[in-house]
């Protein structure tokens, strides 16, 4: 049984089909897959708001995010006029993050069951 179960295990990596880490094309596909999703238009401009391209990943996005919200923050300001634009553009900011978060965690669902 287990001379078997080498041979298969030798051919399909011998035929590329599972490589040395064990990552198999299926696997590649469907991560190739969730690439090729389109990106709707709101997204995008939202992708941009962060200085992100549109194939980011989810860990990349919520970086920039939190580096975008330190940035904006109504806290980090000195003086009172800014205060109230910087609260502002953090609401922006929130609802901005909130519109990519929902998108990729339904892009991500979607990918898991594609049918």
């Amino acid at each position: 049984m287990y001379d078997r179960l080498g041979d298969i295990l030798s051919q399909s990596l011998e035929s590329g089909i599972l490589n040395k880490k064990g990552k198999s094309d299926a696997k590649k596909a469907s991560e190739a897959q969730v690439l090729e999703v389109i990106i709707p238009d709101s997204i995008r401009q939202n992708l941009k708001i962060l200085e992100l391209e549109q194939d980011a990943t989810y860990t990349s996005a919520k970086k920039a995010f939190h580096e975008k919200l330190k940035e904006i923050h109504p806290d980090t300001r000195n003086e009172k006029s800014s205060e109230k634009k910087a609260g502002v553009q953090t609401e922006k900011l929130l609802a901005d993050w909130h519109t990519i978060d929902s998108w990729y965690e339904k892009n991500q669902e979607s990918a898991k069951h594609p049918y």
